[in-house]
């Protein structure tokens, strides 16, 4: 399995391997120094550059389990819920037998946005109808 300092690229990848490194040695020998705090900082650009972050959306992100909200915000049949998580905008709905599912939210037909900010949709029968198609 790759680690996930290897999946990053140069100089975050090797600052970490260096950090991850020194911590599971450090581990394995069962012992703890006082690290130097130059020895231990991060380049400040792995904090807020857009390539890096792409990275870590792409590798790291998009890889992971992710919360979208608590099932309370779904609480009745044929609620709904938008969310943009990572760029995907994702539709969240309770189906007649209490289920949520998550769907794309877009049209198949032009890709444009399906549902808003809206807490239902106009025709609740299209969501409660949503477990009789195999998704």
């Amino acid at each position: 399995m790759t680690e996930p300092a290897d999946t990053l690229q140069p100089p975050m990848s090797m600052a970490l391997t260096r950090l991850f490194k020194r911590l599971l040695d450090e581990m394995a020998d069962g012992e703890s120094s006082e690290w130097d705090a130059a020895e231990s900082t991060l380049d400040p650009a792995i904090y807020h550059d857009p390539d890096i972050l792409d990275q870590e959306i792409e590798r790291i992100f998009r890889c992971l389990p992710l919360c979208l909200g608590h099932a309370d915000q779904l609480r009745d049949p044929g609620s709904m819920l938008a969310r943009d998580l990572l760029g995907l905008p994702l539709l969240l709905v309770r189906d007649r037998d209490g289920e949520i599912k998550v769907f794309l939210n877009v049209c198949r037909h032009r890709g444009a946005l399906a549902c808003g900010r809206r807490r239902s949709l106009p025709t609740n029968e299209r969501v409660l109808s949503v477990s009789r198609v195999d998704v």
